[in-house]
């Protein structure tokens, strides 16, 4: 597992996620493999998470939607 600049032998061969205490995710949240959520981690419904996100973090997904106006 890879935290900033730092490697961490896991002596596993898969990792799920680990997720802090006092975290709340939204619907439909997806914590990748290798997610590493700090306690207090707040991620928005709708979102796809993975790295490390240190203690206190908000989650959000940002989408911009473009109208265009048929002829």
């Amino acid at each position: 597992m890879r935290v900033a600049d730092t490697t961490y032998a896991t002596g596993i061969r898969k990792l799920g996620a680990i997720v802090g205490d006092d975290t709340q995710t939204g619907c439909n949240v997806v914590l990748n493999p290798g997610t590493l959520l700090g306690r207090g981690v707040i991620v928005y419904p709708n979102t796809s998470v993975r790295g490390f996100h240190e203690a206190g973090s908000i989650l959000k997904l940002r989408q911009q939607i473009d109208v265009v106006i048929r002829d």
